[in-house]
């Protein structure tokens, strides 16, 4: 027998071991153990969710189909993230060369995240999972819901600097669509460019009167070169009564223990009931004198560690 009938042997074998263990993979009892891993999770950390899926089961050869993912507010039930599908594919090529490459595609109603992660393999196998990749589009995506959980995570956060807002926060509704890209690769380069369609804040309050801010413009833009975050000017947003817009850079030091370096320009514009109603906060909250804000308008500069801010 030559050698290309024993490699072709090989091959098919593999092949067919694969396949066999693929399509006789118990998927039901990982679905199982998803969900109670996920919920035990979520009790842990006194998050007031459900987890739930419908069904996990295999895709292509080197995939998994994950359909009906859902997460439920215990406290209001009305209100619910649902993922229609995903789906995750292993590439099998880049095991050689020691990285796990997964292609993965997140389906929400009429909207859509495709994403291509890396991780290293052998890192992540002795439970070091570190990023090595990220190449992630967003096409019209619903947020609604997922700022919905969100801030239930903030409104049940106990920390004393939240006390006057969370009040506000336990009604506030925060919603739309996100397109846009993210990219990141380990060696030190990150891209964000995103943007949300239809955004709306809606405070729901009865006590502030607020109406509801339909947003023109909700733009995130910035990039990282390992060493520095870089925000540009086209970090804005805007609607009837809010005009916000950000830039400069935060300095990240290569220990994650030390403080980041701060050298922001903030400029703030609010009219009408928010002006009445969030005037006053806005400078307790960012540690700044309460005569920032004239009529409205507040523009300064937020310089130093980020544990210790100063305005100018």
């Amino acid at each position: 027998m030559n050698k290309k009938k024993i490699i072709s042997y090989i091959f098919v074998s593999l092949f067919a071991f694969i396949v066999i263990f693929y399509h006789t993979f118990p998927y039901t009892l990982l679905k199982e153990n998803i969900v109670i891993q996920v919920q035990n999770q979520l009790n842990s950390q006194k998050i007031p969710l459900n987890f739930s899926m419908i069904s996990l089961k295999p895709y292509w050869i080197t995939g998994v189909e994950i359909r009906g993912l859902e997460f439920e507010n215990k406290l209001d039930h009305n209100d619910e993230l649902v993922i229609r599908s995903i789906t995750a594919r292993l590439s099998l090529l880049p095991l050689l060369i020691g990285n796990i490459t997964i292609n993965m595609n997140i389906e929400q109603r009429d909207g859509s995240v495709v994403a291509k992660v890396v991780l290293p393999l052998f890192a992540t196998l002795a439970g070091d999972t570190s990023l090595k990749y990220l190449d992630l589009q967003s096409k019209n995506f619903k947020l609604d819901s997922i700022f919905s959980q969100l801030l239930n995570v903030v409104r049940l956060n106990e920390k004393p600097e939240l006390a006057l807002v969370t009040p506000i926060i336990a009604k506030t509704k925060v919603g739309g669509r996100l397109f846009g890209t993210v990219t990141y690769e380990e060696k030190g380069r990150a891209v964000v460019k995103l943007n949300l369609k239809e955004a709306f804040l809606n405070t729901a309050n009865e006590a502030l009167n607020i109406p509801i801010q339909n947003f023109t413009t909700a733009n995130v833009d910035f990039d990282w070169n390992g060493k520095k975050i870089q925000i540009h000017p086209n970090t804005k947003f805007e609607s009837e009564d809010i005009k916000f817009d950000l830039d400069g850079f935060m300095e990240t030091p290569s220990d994650p223990k030390l403080p980041w370096h701060l050298d922001l320009g903030l400029n703030l514009k609010m009219s009408g009931q928010v002006e009445k109603d969030f005037g006053f906060l806005i400078p307790q909250l960012l540690n700044c004198p309460n005569n920032v804000i004239i009529a409205g308008l507040m523009k300064l500069k937020l310089v130093g560690d980020s544990s210790s801010l100063s305005c100018q």
